[in-house]
């Protein structure tokens, strides 16, 4: 089967803002910031999740494009570049608009979860808001960070003191593990059925099967379900700190990588070229300086010399 989920392009505008999500009297529907029912916890995202879908109710604010006239930006997230962006989900506070703003101005909407509201009254003609709501945003990052917490590799020692804390209570450890077991199958069962198998044909000849998500969100489920399948590693770029695949997989980099991209590199031996420049006007021993910058010190003497060259 081929691997076309590689090819899954996804969109992103311009720019994008939070939008009110108003009642008939102008007042904004928001979830509350605490409470049992609120987006103050991941129990409380949950709830209020619960709540509104078993009203049909909605609220806001919602985050969309702020033009629809502008040419959108196109990616591929299932490349290397991108395989750790399931990680770089999860590490987002929910409870912060702003930094949920800058993930989707930098890699788009979830593609979950739309909602659209015209004026709700008369008074409001000039209201309109489109998009995701913060409560689908929260709620998706919680779900995310479930996931990993429960695939996340425990020491003997660790899982022996949970299973007791457990027995001190009269709880069935096996019990605990069955449960996290049917839990991980929900949620990846629950954002998998976005993933999608296709039939291309080329050149009239046997059809190639192939599957692909449908959105953001199943592209990053799909990242997540492979590296555990295929026990992936990631590596934080010594520039930037992204963190990028290590593998043997078309979406991954060899093992002696330490550099999420050639222009990081590039960017990391400017840095230290410039640290080490510096540091020799400061009168730092050679020595001092290959340590605090981590390069040779056969480097820190070619780059001064030729420094001084530079500058006869």
């Amino acid at each position: 089967m081929r691997e076309a989920f590689l090819d899954f392009e996804w969109h992103v505008a311009a720019a994008y803002h939070w939008q009110d999500w108003l009642d008939a009297h102008g007042k904004p529907v928001v979830v509350p910031d605490d409470g049992l029912v609120s987006l103050g916890s991941p129990s409380g995202v949950g709830l209020a999740w619960k709540q509104l879908h078993d009203e049909g109710g909605k609220a806001g604010p919602v985050l969309g494009p702020v033009s629809y006239d502008s040419e959108l930006r196109r990616y591929r997230p299932m490349q290397r570049e991108y395989a750790a962006l399931f990680q770089t989900f999860a590490a987002l506070d929910f409870r912060d608009k702003k930094a949920i703003l800058g993930f989707a101005s930098a890699y788009g909407l979830l593609g979950s979860d739309w909602q659209e509201q015209g004026p709700p009254s008369r008074e409001f003609r000039d209201h309109y808001a489109v998009g995701e709501s913060h409560l689908t945003w929260a709620r998706e990052i919680c779900l995310m960070q479930e996931a990993m917490r429960l695939t996340r590799f425990r020491p003997e020692e660790e899982e022996a003191e949970i299973d007791a804390r457990h027995k001190q209570y009269q709880l069935d450890p096996e019990h605990r593990r069955t449960e996290d077991r049917k839990r991980l199958e929900w949620l990846f069962n629950r954002h998998l059925q976005y993933v999608q198998l296709r039939t291309t044909f080329e050149n009239m000849q046997r059809p190639q099967l192939s599957f692909a998500p449908l959105n953001l969100l199943s592209a990053m489920w799909l990242q997540l379900a492979l590296a555990l399948a295929d026990d992936k590693q990631f590596l934080a770029c010594k520039f930037c700190r992204r963190l990028f695949e290590v593998s043997t997989s078309p979406s991954g980099f060899r093992t002696h990588r330490e550099f999420c991209t050639d222009s990081c590199k590039t960017k990391d031996y400017r840095r230290r070229k410039r640290d080490a420049l510096r540091l020799a006007r400061e009168k730092t021993p050679v020595r001092e300086i290959a340590k605090q910058t981590n390069t040779k010190a056969a480097t820190i003497r070619k780059w001064l010399t030729a420094h001084k060259g530079h500058r006869k």
